[in-house]
């Protein structure tokens, strides 16, 4: 279904999980479950099936998307595949060659991420178990760091790295066997009886040719550019970044109040959007208008320099990995043992240990 209906609406899904929040994504969830729906809200014991649905719907957004997009690269790359057009001449359908040759290949990459997806999902999410009032995992750690509680600290943050490394363990032990399984590489039984004329031909050298087919204008960023602008989407979508990161900072000049002098006022609670309050207030009675693009300007701040600090740090680690060979077991352990332990445990012990600030949480999220 590539560049068809399904196709717009499967890369529409996975850019939407990917782009929005998860709290966001979750409060969607929530709003739609609970009203349309009828489920739970919050986590019961009494009720485990009905209040689990929302939760575990939450938590496979990311992996489903995740899923579908690496499946549907795979995939892609494998319809260009030389088999697959000898396949198609030897007149197999489009069902056959789907089923038995595209989907088995393009799996055999996957495999090796769903142990590691299912041990984790064990551990639970954070914010999901806290979103939703779940007793699993992750309230227990946040709950136990604001107590200082080191040994339930230690405890989950070692389970949650021997979940990890026994997911990753596992995903390469099936990987290299399902790879081991079956071999596209051609045997010397290929090659018995043939004369070498027909395994070679020579190509006739002309200092000519090589020196006009040698030279190339080629630009990498140019041709990057280029496919970038014939996407409109993507065009409208950059403008739409931009214009949203300038209006951000020419919001909070036009607005009647500013963030910093912002004054609760019981009430002023609730009220609709009017002519002094753009956005109207939240239940202390402060304008959302000046929160709102407050909040923005700050996240976008924080996510250029995260992304900046990210690129430039990432690509000398790079360098220095790939260049100091001897160095190459110690930056895989250390990339096991950051991939492997939740993102948001490093976050919250950086902020218990060091302090809360914006360019600490930006040191933080570029460090790790």
């Amino acid at each position: 279904f590539k560049d068809k209906v399904f196709d717009w609406i499967g890369t529409a899904y996975t850019v939407f999980v990917n782009a929005v929040p998860s709290l966001v994504s979750y409060s969607l969830v929530l709003v739609f479950g609970s009203k349309y729906l009828g489920f739970p809200t919050l986590y019961s014991t009494r009720n485990v099936s009905a209040s689990s649905v929302l939760p575990i719907t939450c938590l496979s957004l990311a992996s489903i998307a995740g899923y579908a997009l690496w499946t549907r690269r795979y995939m892609v790359d494998e319809l260009t595949r030389y088999y697959i057009k000898l396949a198609r001449v030897k007149g197999l359908s489009s069902r056959e060659i789907m089923f038995k040759h595209v989907l088995r290949n393009a799996m055999v990459p996957m495999v090796q991420y769903i142990p590691q997806s299912i041990l984790l999902t064990v551990g639970g999410s954070l914010l999901m178990e806290r979103f939703f009032s779940v007793p699993g995992m992750g309230p227990l750690l946040t709950d136990a760091i604001q107590r200082y509680d080191l040994n339930v600290v230690q405890t989950l943050v070692i389970l949650y790295a021997v979940l990890g490394i026994v997911g990753v363990f596992l995903g390469d032990v099936y990987y290299s066997d399902r790879k081991g399984g079956g071999s596209l590489m051609a045997k010397a039984s290929d090659f018995e009886g043939k004369k070498p004329e027909e395994l070679f031909y020579f190509v006739d050298y002309s200092p000519e040719e090589a020196e006009r087919i040698g030279y190339s204008n080629y630009s990498y960023w140019g041709s990057v550019i280029q496919n970038f602008l014939k996407q409109k989407v993507a065009v409208f979508c950059l403008i739409l970044f931009l214009a949203l990161t300038v209006f951000s900072f020419i919001a909070l000049g036009i607005g009647k109040y500013h963030y910093t002098t912002l004054i609760s006022d019981s009430s002023k609670a609730f009220i609709k959007p009017n002519s002094e309050y753009w956005f109207g207030t939240d239940n202390l009675g402060r304008d959302y208008w000046c929160q709102v693009w407050y909040a923005t300007q700050v996240s976008i701040r924080l996510a250029l320099v995260v992304a900046v600090g990210e690129s430039i740090v990432g690509v000398i680690f790079g360098l220095i990995w790939g260049y100091v060979r001897s160095l190459d077991r110690f930056f895989t352990e250390l990339y096991n043992l950051i991939d492997n332990v939740p993102y948001i445990i490093y976050m919250t012990l950086i902020a218990l240990m060091v302090g809360q600030s914006f360019w600490i949480m930006a040191i933080s999220m570029i460090a790790i």
